[in-house]
């Protein structure tokens, strides 16, 4: 009965529209029942329009906007230049080491012929078809496994800074913001897919400084001279690599060029620097689907970035696969590094078809992306006055790079991701929906308690008027006296009342 009460209390003096015809007693039935459709029907499509609503919100709660065009390049750091020799193992290195090992010409040159096609191999689970046969070849392999471990190379690793060319005798003169500075000061070798590399900017550990320039323009930023060695009958240049500071140089999520020699190449950089706003930040992974660095760990490559969750996941896998990861990730994985006998297990079973398993690596929430713009023009016979200080005769250029990797002028991009709508606006957006239908709002709901409240309360107070409970009995009495009473005086009832 208090619920009915109620109901029927609110129906008549609420303020959602339609419901007091629900329940008039003063019009027909038949008049009550379209009302009742009606507002089912209003009902109905007030929920469905906010189910619609609630599904767009989930779906896609955040937009990016272009917060600035113009930003200072002090905003975003310098980008990471790692160079490798497109020659990763020099013949000549070669065979010097070959004259230091104690073997028989035969096991010298199945050992050579190994090694040389580990090298030439696009990277250490791909191997070229005319290296195919040599590395599938288990006694070759078998008898170059024997050769180097009797001298103490366990892996191609220990294998490599003996054939290739270092950062020392790669790289020769360096200038940072027009200041020349020792090449050594600048960069740190660097074991990558590409062999053994010279690393500019890479934050390799997380107690190392990322550079900033505050200078833009052609003969700022980085500038260098390279000769890189290169053998007979092979193609000569170096392998450039932009990347972000914090991002392992894999070439796969990485902006990467062939340079060739006898060239000056000028490589300009623009910057788009990705950020959230604090209201994204707030929201659960699940709705942003995106992650902050700070929110994940990638063990030795430190905190998050996407580029670095799927260099981590080829190392894990490679590691799942044949107990052993490739000798370029070494570096940030404390594993079994693959030696000559697990080549074969590695192209077998780890191909790039296999890395479309990484699929445990959301997008970064906030981080910076770069762009390049790569201008080259050929030394002439004549040395201009200016090039004097780099190169000290033509025959020298023509084996030579002069690469300058500068910020093409002072304003970078600013992206910010937001979200489109807000706690307030979605109770608002609501509101309106109910309102639309139903003209109802938040004192409609305190209506409803009010008048079911009130009902029940009403509902006590009847049963408490309709049943009689017994208190205290008063030591008083009625004295009702009969008719026999008049004729025995000692016969009164005796009836008590409730004080």
């Amino acid at each position: 009965m208090s619920l009915k009460k109620g109901w029927i209390d609110f129906a008549t003096n609420g303020s959602i529209h339609g419901f007091k015809y629900m329940v008039d007693s003063s019009i027909s039935v038949v008049e009550r029942v379209f009302w009742i459709i009606i507002v089912l029907c209003s009902l109905a499509a007030s929920i469905y329009i906010t189910i619609l609503f609630w599904a767009r919100y989930a779906a896609n709660p955040t937009r990016t906007i272009i917060q600035a065009n113009f930003a200072q390049i002090s905003t975003v750091p310098f980008p990471a230049v790692t160079i490798c020799n497109v020659n990763k193992m020099l013949n000549r290195k070669l065979d010097s080491l070959m004259d230091t090992l104690s073997a028989s010409k035969e096991e010298l040159n199945i050992t050579g012929n190994i090694i040389s096609a580990l090298m030439r191999t696009t990277s250490f689970y791909e191997t070229s078809a005319a290296d195919d046969t040599k590395i599938n070849n288990s006694t070759a392999l078998s008898i170059a496994t024997t050769v180097l471990k009797r001298h103490g190379f366990l892996d191609i690793s220990q294998v490599i800074p003996h054939i290739s060319q270092g950062c020392d005798e790669m790289i020769h003169k360096c200038e940072w913001n027009r200041v020349e500075v020792p090449c050594q000061d600048l960069f740190s070798g660097l074991l990558t897919e590409d062999g053994r590399c010279c690393a500019f900017n890479y934050a390799s550990s997380n107690d190392m400084t990322i550079k900033y320039t505050l200078y833009y323009g052609m003969s700022t930023g980085l500038r260098i001279t390279l000769h890189p060695e290169y053998n007979h009958r092979a193609i000569a240049g170096i392998i450039v690599t932009i990347h972000n500071p914090k991002n392992f140089p894999d070439g796969e999520q990485n902006l990467r060029k062939i340079l060739p020699l006898g060239h000056a190449h000028y490589v300009q950089v623009g910057s788009i620097k990705q950020t959230c706003s604090e209201e994204v930040k707030k929201l659960d992974i699940t709705f942003r689907k995106c992650v902050y660095s700070e929110e994940r760990r990638l063990g030795l490559l430190g905190p998050y970035t996407y580029s670095n969750c799927l260099t981590l996941c080829k190392a894990h896998l490679s590691d799942e696969k044949c107990n052993c990861i490739p000798y370029y990730f070494q570096l940030f994985l404390n594993k079994q590094i693959c030696t000559f006998m697990d080549q074969q297990c590695l192209q077998n079973n780890v191909t790039t078809e296999s890395f479309r398993d990484c699929n445990n690596c959301p997008a970064q929430c906030e981080e910076d992306v770069y762009d390049i713009t790569l201008t080259s023009a050929k030394f002439t016979n004549n040395l201009d006055v200016w090039m004097e200080d780099y190169f000290s005769n033509f025959n020298e250029t023509q084996k030579a790079i002069l690469l300058n990797i500068f910020f093409a002028f002072n304003g970078q991009t600013v992206w910010v991701t937001d979200t489109i709508t807000s706690g307030i606006y979605l109770i608002s957006s609501f509101g309106g929906i109910y309102s639309l239908f139903l003209g109802c709002s938040i004192i409609s709901i305190i209506e409803a308690l009010y008048y079911l409240i009130k009902g029940h309360l009403f509902w006590q107070k009847s049963i408490n008027q309709n049943t009689i409970f017994p208190k205290q009995l008063s030591t008083n009495f009625i004295v009702l006296q009969s008719d026999k009473a008049q004729k025995s005086q000692n016969s009164f009832p005796i009836i008590p009342y409730i004080n």
